[in-house]
């Protein structure tokens, strides 16, 4: 009676121990579903969960704030950073890497590589991505992209540019390139204008297509000599960073603080002048010349961005400057009791992207913040801020500016509120 008692009572123990592991087995496989089920790419602006009513009513706050600041919502990428994007009246065409050693491990990808993500404007629903290569340094090797009517175009940091049509982007493999006759280094942007298309590199040097045929290329340096040997020991070389085509003239600056300007043809761009913008530092005893990363006409002035040193107005038809401002930001004079004086503190602006929106200056440092410049008033008048990462590109649709966070999240914002 004893020996078949112990046998029940094992018999029981067995029994559970299988039903326990059954039932852990089953929880665990529903965990792991769940986890591997794909996220949404688009997200509202904010996401609530089971949370007590203190937490409930500081999002409602929060998020009345950012919607009072003018966000309408973010899109969360297919992949966790982007640094560049393109826009048409139709798609958003962005630059994304799956990488695998981000500081927050916790978002790091198993596979890693380049890619391109296609978001309709209007749903921002993903619509096409495809991988353009492997991720093979912390550098993004697709550096750079432009669209125009009928094709997407991406430069590279091995001085080649692919592209590919529009309505089945880079679905064929190989892609094609377009021919190089002199590039040398990195791409460093691109620029569509009706059927030509610029494209600038490292090396200060411009080459011209039209209908994605070469036409001819344009070498910048040493059109104009910089004044000073220091910038040569400063690794400054003539690095173009922006063109701009305004009446058959277009205008390219670069590193070395020089704007040239050159008459455009189909057969062949005529150097037609210039100017430098580095200034005399009487303590170094010596010209510094400043970046030039942005340029922009609004109306017949060519305005642009210097590094860490504000904005400046070029009048084309005068020749000659209407301003130069040190900073955008309101003068802010603290007083210091050590010095016993009082002290500026105004903060220098460092437009690294500016755009147009009637009579606005949107840009942006690389900071968390995008700064809206009123023409007329003269002062900043509005600040799209609350984004989750640095601000890396943006772009004016309609009413609407989307910008892009390094995080590989797309802020989208109304350009109604600064009205």
């Amino acid at each position: 009676m004893k020996i078949n008692l112990n046998k029940t009572i094992l018999y029981i123990i067995a029994s559970l121990f299988i039903v326990f592991v059954v039932f852990n087995n089953l929880e665990q496989k529903e965990t792991i579903e769940t986890a591997n089920k794909p996220k949404p790419y688009y997200e509202e602006v904010i996401i609530t969960t089971q949370v007590d009513e203190k937490n409930i009513a500081k999002l409602d706050e929060e998020k009345a704030k950012l919607q009072q600041i003018g966000l309408i919502q973010k899109l969360k990428l297919k992949h966790n950073q982007s640094y560049t994007m393109a826009a048409d009246e139709k798609n958003l065409y962005i630059l994304t890497i799956a990488s695998d050693n981000l500081y927050n491990t916790s978002q790091n990808e198993k596979k890693t590589g380049n890619f391109l993500e296609v978001y309709d404007l209007a749903s921002l629903e993903l619509k096409h991505y495809v991988k353009l290569g492997e991720k093979k340094d912390t550098f993004n090797h697709y550096n750079t992209i432009e669209v125009n009517d009928t094709h997407i175009y991406i430069g590279t940091r091995n001085a080649y540019v692919m592209y590919s049509p529009k309505d089945d982007p880079f679905s064929n493999r190989p892609f094609k390139v377009l021919e190089n006759k002199g590039h040398r280094g990195k791409i460093n942007g691109i620029k569509a204008h009706k059927e030509y298309l610029f494209v600038y590199d490292e090396g200060g040097n411009i080459v011209v297509f039209r209908n994605n045929k070469y036409l001819y290329m344009i070498q910048t340096y040493p059109k104009i000599a910089p004044k000073t040997k220091y910038i040569l020991e400063a690794n400054k070389w003539g690095s173009l960073f922006d063109v701009e085509i305004k009446e058959n003239i277009f205008y390219a600056s670069n590193d070395l603080g020089i704007i040239y300007m050159f008459a455009f043809s189909q057969s062949g761009s005529k150097f037609i002048g210039g100017f430098e913008t580095a200034e005399y530092d009487k303590e170094k005893n010596r010209h510094d010349a400043d970046d030039i990363p942005d340029m922009i006409f609004y109306n017949q002035n060519l305005l642009f961005s210097r590094e860490y040193s504000g904005l400046s107005s070029y009048n084309t038809k005068t020749d000659r400057f209407d301003f130069t401002k040190k900073t955008l930001y309101p003068k802010k004079i603290v007083y210091s009791e050590i010095l016993e004086e009082d002290i500026d503190i105004t903060p220098s602006t460092d437009i690294s992207q500016m755009l147009l929106y009637k009579d606005h200056l949107i840009f942006h440092e690389h900071t968390k913040k995008i700064s809206v410049y009123s023409f007329k008033e003269e002062k900043i008048v509005h600040t799209f801020e609350g984004v989750s990462d640095d601000v890396f590109d943006i772009e004016v649709v309609g009413d609407r500016l989307f910008s892009l966070g390094a995080d590989g999240v797309v802020y989208v914002w109304d350009l109604g509120v600064i009205e």
